[in-house]
């Protein structure tokens, strides 16, 4: 596997044929040849010069050969009849055991594990301080995930929620607290809050506790305050 991936990130390549075919399977060639060695007077990746074929499935875009001349050493065939990216791993390999006297206590597990957004929970760690949330009970409003941006103790947590086939998106922060905005000027939580326009999107402006939260979206102003309002 070494040698595979250094083929892949030390290598110049051409792709030569879209209709070739290995061991019944429909591939892609590729011409490759060791990055160092194209550069006059050098002898190649370190000792590992060669030049060759790759060959990739068309279909899962993984490698399945590849056919090399390493200088030095000679020809060499790496086949890979199998190979699976990102495979599932059982929990049942691993065992864990706590020193005495630790109190453990649950991971908080993330919204998505393909987006590496935050859950609610780990957002609300980072933050220090209570995020604003539409309650599950309110189901029409499904939250995806939480991002957090900018530098720690100075981060804004972008909550994105979807409603049927729209989103819109929740922003808090303390740096949002008190920013002077132009707009309609409406009530809100017991509080005033701006409502401002750009392009297809509004957006619902308001500090509370402190903190600043911005609810943008496209969709009308009635529903930005009900939003607002369900927020605990």
């Amino acid at each position: 596997m070494n040698i595979v991936q250094l083929v892949f990130t030390h290598s110049n390549a051409t792709l030569v044929s879209s209709s070739a075919s290995v061991n019944g399977r429909d591939v892609y060639d590729l011409q490759v040849i060791s990055s160092a060695s194209t550069q006059p007077g050098s002898t190649g990746s370190g000792t590992f010069n060669y030049n060759g074929d790759v060959f990739i499935d068309k279909k899962s875009l993984l490698p399945v050969q590849e056919q090399l001349a390493i200088r030095g050493f000679g020809e060499v065939t790496v086949n890979l009849p199998i190979l699976v990216l990102d495979q599932p791993v059982d929990n049942s390999l691993f065992t864990f055991v706590p020193p005495a006297g630790v109190k453990v206590l649950p991971f908080p597990k993330t919204t998505s594990a393909d987006t590496g957004t935050l859950s609610l929970e780990q957002a609300q760690l980072q933050a220090g301080y209570h995020l604003l949330s539409i309650p599950t009970s309110q189901s029409v409003y499904q939250l995806q995930g939480v991002d957090a941006l900018g530098a720690p103790g100075n981060q804004i947590f972008a909550l994105t929620y979807a409603m049927g086939n729209s989103s819109f998106t929740i922003s808090e922060g303390k740096s949002l607290a008190n920013l002077p905005i132009s707009g309609q000027q409406v009530s809100v939580r017991g509080t005033t809050a701006t409502l401002s326009t750009s392009g297809n999107s509004t957006t619902l402006t308001w500090t509370e506790k402190g903190v600043g939260i911005q609810i943008a979206g496209d969709m009308s102003k009635d529903e930005l305050l009900r939003i607002a309002n369900l927020l605990i």
